[in-house]
Parts: structure tokens; sequence; C-alpha cells
């Protein structure tokens, strides 16, 4: 599977993604087409964590209740599948090739994957 899960509002995930070659990845709007959840567990049993791929700075994380904020996996697996927001992004998946956000370390691993790729 080749799929990059991105926001298309998001300028962030437009920067990051401007000027790389998408070709042969399906692009999946978060916004319109949520993440489903063979994939999200698919993803976290490789990665042995949904907290992985949680977006800790989204805006509705803030609205939640201390009881309703995430601290076990189902926690954060159920808050991802409910609402887009709650997915780190951009979310490229390349076979065996996960990667999850707009951090430093995962932007150096997407400039590496897709350098790699031409």
């Amino acid at each position: 599977m080749k799929r990059i899960y991105y926001l298309s509002t998001c300028s962030t995930c437009k920067n990051i993604l401007r000027g790389k070659n998408t070709s042969g990845f399906e692009m999946v709007d978060i916004k319109k087409q949520a993440v489903e959840a063979d994939v999200l567990d698919k993803i976290a049993e490789k990665s042995g964590s949904y907290k992985h791929y949680f977006n800790t700075r989204a805006q509705k994380l803030k609205d939640l209740t201390p009881e309703r904020r995430p601290v076990s996996e189902n926690d954060f697996r159920t808050l991802i599948l409910s609402d887009y927001t709650y997915l780190k992004r951009p979310l490229v998946i390349a076979d065996d090739i996960i990667i999850a956000g707009s951090d430093k370390h995962a932007l150096q691993q997407i400039e590496q994957f897709f350098s790699s790729m031409t």
C-alpha cells in the first residue's frame, strides 16, 4: 500500500508535500475520508502504539474534559477514528515505511524517503 493521509487545508501539509513526487501514492484528504480502522490497526501494530499517530496539538483536544482525555491505547485509537483532527499528519505509508507528523525527525525521514525514490 502506498498512501499519504494529509489535510488539504493544512499549510504545513502542503509545504511538506510540495515538490515531492507523489505519483503512485493514493492521496487521502482526511477531512473527506477518514483513516480506516484496519489501516490504523495495521500501522499501530508495526509501531507498537496508537499514540504514535495521535496529534497532541489538535485544537479539539483542549475541549475534552480531563476524564475524556486519552490515557490508554484504546483511547488514542477511538479518538483518531472519531475525528480527523486527532490523526498526526501528514501520514506517509509505503509498504513497510510509515512516517507520521511534521516534527524535525519526521521531516528528515520524509525528505530521505522521497529523495531515495528519484
